[in-house]
Formats: C-alpha cells, sequence, structure tokens
C-alpha cells in the first residue's frame, strides 16, 4: 500500500458520489474533506483482513476490490465486489467491532481514506451531525440484510477481439453510441501512444467519466496486458464464423493470469444464428450476449446488461395460468420497455422459452394456443410405472416450439428452472436444447416422465422455487427485475373427498373428468408449494387476477391472457412500470 496526495476536487467528487456525508454542509463538511486522505493499492494487495480492527473507512477513487469471507473449508469465498464511488468499512466509524470480511485489490486501486479518530473528534466538535449519519449507515444495513448485494457497475470495460480488431472497435463505438446517460470514453492503443505514462492516462481518462471502453489488441501486446490491468469487467468480442479455439491472448501466461481473476464475458457477433456452444464449453465465462450486427436491439439489451440497467421478466409457475404471462409481456412491450433477459419455472419457463425466442408475444401466444388446440393428449394415457403420460406429446410438442435451438444462441438472455430429485435443489438450464429444458422444467411428477440429464433426475421447478426471483437477482445483480406471479393458493378443489380417506375410483371415472379433486389436478397442485415469499427481492411484482381458473383450464387460454394483459397495463399507467 502507498499513500498519495488527494486532490481536494476529486475527494469533493467522491464524498458527493457516495452519498454517506450528503446531510453535511458548511464548515462541518469542510473539515470532513481535509481528514481525508489518499492510499493506492497494487492488483491482489490486501485492504483488510476479516479479524482484524476496524478503524478507518474508504471511498474508492477508482479501481475495484473484491470481498471474501472464509468458508467452512477455510477457502475463501466470494460475497460482493465494491467500485468506483462505493465506500468499505463505513460501520467503522460508529462501532469498535472487528472486520467480518477480507477486502482485496482486483486491480489496481485508489481510495480516499478516514480514520475513525479523526471521524470521532469531528462528531465531538459537531454532535449533531451523528444523527443523520448514523441513519444513513442504518438504513443501508437494512437494506443490505433484505436485499443481496448487488454488484458495483464496471467503470473500465475490455473488449478483447479473439481475431479481427475491427469487431471490438466497432462493438465499443456501438456500445457507447446506446450509453446516451453517460460520459463514455472509448480508447485504443493509438490514443495513448503519446501519452508519456499510459497507465496515469488511463486513470485520468476513468476519473472523468462513467464507463471507459478499452480496445485490445488481438495478441498479448504490451497495450493489451495493460488494458487487462485496469479492466472490471472483459468483453470476449468473436464472431461466429471464427475458431472457437484459445486465443493468442488467452495462451499468453501473463494475460490468462490477469483473465482467470477477472469477470469474463463472451459477446458472440453474428449475422444470424449465432454458434455460441463451442466458445462456452471450454472457458469460464460469467454471462454472455448474442449480437447481430444489423439489429440495434441487441446493442441496446448489450448496453443495459452491461450497465446495470436490464430489465429481467421473472414468470412463476401456475399450470394453464401461465398463459397470463404473455398478457404481461405485451403490454409491457407496447409500452416501450424492452425485455432483457427471462428466467422462468414450469408454466413461466415453457412460455419464458418461447418469448426468448419470438419476438411478438403475440405470435409466441399464437404457437402455444395452437399447439395445445392440437395435442392429443388422451392419446398419452401410459401404463403409470413411472408416469400416467408417456411424455411423448409433451416432448414432440416443446420440441416444435423450440424450433430447434439452442438456449444460448437466443437473442434474448434466458434460464430456465427445473427441480433436481437427487439433490432436491433448483437446477438452472442456462445452455443446451430449449426444449429440453422446457420438458424439464414443466415435467410434473407422476404426470410425465422426469428427464434424466448428466446424472441429474429432473422434475417440474416448482417444487423447490415455483417463483425463482432469488435465482434470477443472484444471476442479474442490479438488473431491474419484474416478478409476474400466476399461482393461486386458494384453488384446491376438495370435491369428492372426505375425512374417511378412502375414494372409489370407479365411481369417479363415471363422472365428469373435471369434476372435484382428480389426481392430475393434485399432482400439479404439489408443484406450486415451492412458493417462497422473496418477492421483496424483485424490483415490481406484477399478480394477474386469475383466480377462477383452474391449472388445466387451457381451453380458456385467451381469457386469461387477457387478465395478464389488463394486469401489465395498469403497471404501466399506475408507473410501477416505467420506461
Amino acid at each position: 500500500m502507498e499513500a498519495f496526495d488527494a486532490a481536494r476536487d476529486d475527494v469533493v467528487r467522491a464524498v458527493d458520489a457516495c452519498g454517506l456525508f450528503e446531510s453535511l454542509s458548511g464548515d462541518v463538511r469542510a473539515e470532513l474533506l481535509d481528514a481525508f486522505s489518499g492510499l493506492r493499492l497494487t492488483t491482489g494487495e490486501t485492504l483488510m483482513s476479516a479479524g482484524e480492527n476496524a478503524d478507518e473507512l474508504y471511498i474508492v477513487r477508482h479501481g475495484r476490490l473484491r470481498a471474501t469471507m472464509t468458508g467452512p473449508d477455510g477457502e475463501d469465498v466470494p460475497v460482493g465486489e465494491i467500485g468506483k464511488g462505493e465506500v468499505v468499512g463505513e460501520m467503522a466509524v460508529i462501532t469498535d467491532e472487528d472486520r467480518s470480511a477480507t477486502i482485496r485489490a482486483m486491480r489496481d486501486t485508489d481510495l480516499f481514506r478516514l480514520p475513525a479518530e479523526d471521524f470521532g473528534r469531528l462528531i465531538q466538535r459537531h454532535p449533531e451531525m451523528l444523527r443523520p449519519f448514523a441513519s444513513v449507515v442504518v438504513n443501508r444495513l437494512r437494506t443490505a440484510m433484505v436485499m443481496p448485494p448487488r454488484p458495483a457497475l464496471p467503470a473500465t470495460i475490455v473488449l478483447l477481439p479473439t481475431d479481427d480488431p475491427t469487431d471490438a472497435d466497432w462493438l465499443a463505438r456501438a456500445i457507447a453510441g446506446q450509453l446516451g446517460g453517460h460520459a463514455v470514453a472509448v480508447l485504443r492503443r493509438a490514443d495513448v501512444a503519446g501519452a508519456g505514462h499510459p497507465a496515469a492516462h488511463l486513470l485520468d481518462v476513468e476519473n472523468s467519466v462513467d464507463v471507459s471502453l478499452l480496445v485490445a489488441d488481438a495478441g498479448p501486446t504490451e497495450w493489451t496486458r495493460l488494458c487487462l490491468r485496469h479492466a472490471d469487467r472483459v468483453l470476449l468480442v468473436a464472431a461466429a464464423h471464427g475458431s472457437a479455439g484459445r486465443t493468442p491472448v488467452e495462451a499468453d501466461d501473463r494475460c490468462r493470469a490477469r483473465l482467470a481473476d477477472v469477470p469474463t464475458q463472451l459477446v458472440m457477433l453474428h449475422d444470424g444464428r449465432p454458434r455460441s456452444g463451442p466458445w462456452l464449453e471450454t472457458r469460464t465465462i460469467e454471462s454472455h450476449h448474442n449480437v447481430d450486427r444489423s439489429c440495434p436491439a441487441d446493442i441496446g439489451r448489450l448496453a443495459r446488461r452491461l450497465t446495470g440497467t436490464a430489465t429481467v421478466m421473472v414468470l412463476g409457475g401456475g399450470g394453464a395460468r401461465g398463459f397470463a404471462h404473455f398478457g404481461v409481456v405485451r403490454a409491457i412491450k407496447e409500452a416501450g420497455v424492452p425485455i432483457d433477459a427471462i428466467v422462468g419455472t414450469s408454466a413461466g419457463a415453457v412460455v419464458g422459452g418461447l418469448l426468448a425466442r419470438v419476438d411478438d408475444p403475440a405470435d409466441a401466444q399464437r404457437q402455444m394456443t395452437q399447439w395445445f388446440d392440437e395435442a392429443r393428449w388422451r392419446r398419452d394415457f401410459n401404463p403409470p410405472k413411472v408416469s400416467l403420460m408417456s411424455g411423448r406429446t409433451m416432448t414432440e410438442g416443446l420440441r416444435e416450439l423450440g424450433d430447434g435451438r439452442h438456449i444460448e444462441d437466443l437473442a434474448v438472455d434466458f434460464a430456465a428452472v427445473s427441480c433436481d430429485l437427487v439433490t432436491a435443489t433448483p437446477y438452472v438450464h442456462d445452455r443446451g436444447p430449449l426444449w429440453r429444458a422446457l420438458r424439464a422444467s414443466g415435467s410434473v411428477p407422476g404426470l410425465f416422465p422426469p428427464v434424466a440429464i448428466d446424472g441429474h433426475l429432473l422434475v417440474d421447478g416448482g417444487l423447490t422455487a415455483n417463483l425463482p426471483i432469488a435465482l434470477a437477482r443472484e444471476r442479474h445483480g442490479s438488473s431491474r427485475l419484474i416478478e409476474v406471479e400466476v399461482g393461486d393458493p386458494t384453488d384446491i378443489d376438495l370435491g369428492g373427498l372426505d375425512d374417511s380417506g378412502i375414494v372409489n375410483g370407479w365411481q369417479r371415472l363415471r363422472r365428469r373428468p373435471d369434476s372435484g379433486a382428480s389426481l392430475a389436478k393434485l399432482m400439479m397442485r404439489l408443484t406450486e408449494l415451492g412458493r417462497h415469499e422473496s418477492s421483496e427481492l424483485a424490483d415490481v411484482l406484477i399478480t394477474p387476477d386469475v383466480r377462477g381458473f383452474g391449472l388445466t383450464d387451457t381451453k380458456r387460454a385467451a381469457e386469461i391472457v387477457q387478465r395478464g394483459y389488463e394486469a401489465g397495463v395498469r403497471a404501466i399507467e399506475t408507473g410501477v412500470v416505467t420506461v
């Protein structure tokens, strides 16, 4: 660690940006600013260790830190990242507890340091400032207890070409064009060639803008290594027609070590259908984006996901009530709100997967409704060795709806959630054949056969995560999550059942198939039991009025869709969902 002279103007900007001292003004504020000093960390250096005495707080001027805690096996477990403008150790100024986490620099990082002792002396002279300061800290702590930590937005993004550098240059300019609300700088090697100290020049640029986009070389040059040293995120820019083999940069020992420590995302540029699978199979990738060069919407989606402003639909299960998802999404898109990613369970996965493949919600609805109308479910009954249905009708229908696509090749990021009977935990499908993920996520136990994939026995995701909002938050960090719940906790028909515990199946077979309780309805009802009350993790919750619609009411699909559409329109008109 190395001290440096903190410029007054830089300290002012950092204090204003962090929001921790917003209640201070006048002489108190001036004294506070005088108490800050500069501290510089190099990549990998430790700022603080768990168990140490907490006696300072820090504001990140530029760079990035990673917080880890010790896991049950003694290994370091990442718990969050701290980026430009964020505060570290603020509890130190009002408590005397030891550090709970270890903080290390992910890249070269400058901080502004405020000793707790200096802040304490300031409090003694101006005790009136303690209450508003403590209120801000407590509110932040309360929020952190309810909401999972949202990662800091990347200040410096490196675009690393796998082959043609002009691809990365084009993409950087395209992204910059979509970041109208941010100050953006795009820098190539030629842009810093005249700088006496390129590293210092990059830091000066980073401090003057919101986002720096650095276009690296295709080889392991000094410029590429410098870019990687400054990277908060790396975008590996590939072309669908190129080789998925290891690139010269990935083969370089120094670059490879840095890439292993920086979150890396794949951007697949294509002129039709991408082929992301081969690239993902051989790399550890945080996430990936498919960008059609001729589609501005793909660039906008990428820019929003990079800056944490994406809109993610989280679609819950509910049998036939899942048709309401079509209506909600149609209303939201009509209002001009783009859908950047979808996470779904059971019926929400089937609808969500189709919406991720088909851009027009009305067209997606038509395709699904046509399948249900034409399906011959009664021909699919099976001797109940494993399930009542053979699964053939469902599998064939989902193969058709999937159109041969793989999840990793969809324009809209998609994940389906099923339940693994082997581990009794949610299983996330984000790669592989689309139809297979939908088939597993909607496989009602006892009604349809489970799906076996790589040693996992998968059934309907509603058993463990019927509302997969926690999984969506984990995957999409700072994005806006719109959760749509279509379950009905009161929808259970007790007709034909009594306290004897005995049922005459022959008599019930002579009744109308949909009267009273039935085996199919009871099994489908089981898939709604994973309704963990986690909606506080969502930014928006939409609950279409689907009471009165049964889990198997597919013949009333048009009415259910309309209920969803009405709920979506209300969310827009009341400002619950904003453009």
